[in-house]
Order: structure tokens, then C-alpha cells, then sequence
């Protein structure tokens, strides 16, 4: 519980999880074009994040590849490490491909 809270500060302190009201708390993922996966520090950020509710939508961009199915499969590449970590969690994903989304992006937020 010490643990959960300290990365929920460090979160809020480094502005990677924006707060307005209790129920409106969400985290931006920005990758690299290049990137397929989560770095570390990526990693801790949405384990924090999950450990403060059971259920998180994913609003999932596609990447900024040129070829569309492509841009699609890089993003399918991406989510696949918050899925684990939602499964390792016990949370429930609801995931929404967002084409309108900045690129290389993925919103983790409260349903």
C-alpha cells in the first residue's frame, strides 16, 4: 500500500498522470515511432495506475507509419505489454482504436 502511494505521488509529481476530479485520472503514453514496447519507466507508471481501480480504457492511436495495416500492427505491437500488465493486475481493459488520436500515442483513462 506505502509502495502504491509513493508511485502515485512520483506520478503526479512528474506530470505523467493528469488529475482533475477523483474519477477523471488517465495517463499518456507517447512512444518513439520506432518503439513497440513499454520502457521501464512506462512500465512502472501504468502499474501504479492500475493499482488505483480495477477498470481503465485504452484509447489506442495508430503509429506514425506511412503504410495504414502497418501503422495498425505497430500499435496492436504496443498494447500488448499494458494488456499483460493489466492481466498480471486483474484489470479490466476496454480498449478503443482512436484514428482521429495524436500518432505513437496510447490514453490510459478511467471508463
Amino acid at each position: 500500500m506505502k509502495t502504491s502511494l509513493i508511485m502515485i505521488t512520483a506520478l503526479v509529481l512528474t506530470g505523467c498522470v493528469t488529475t482533475g476530479t477523483p474519477t477523471d485520472r488517465q495517463l499518456a503514453l507517447y512512444y518513439s515511432p520506432e518503439q513497440t514496447t513499454l520502457t521501464a519507466q512506462q512500465k512502472s507508471n501504468v502499474a501504479a495506475l492500475f493499482d488505483a481501480a480495477p477498470r481503465w480504457a485504452l484509447d489506442v492511436a495508430p503509429s506514425s507509419d506511412a503504410r495504414p495495416f502497418q501503422a495498425l500492427h505497430i500499435s496492436q505491437q504496443r498494447i500488448k505489454a499494458i494488456r499483460q500488465l493489466a492481466a498480471r493486475s486483474g484489470v479490466r481493459l476496454t480498449e478503443q482504436y482512436q484514428p482521429q488520436q495524436t500518432a505513437d500515442t496510447v490514453i490510459i483513462r478511467e471508463p
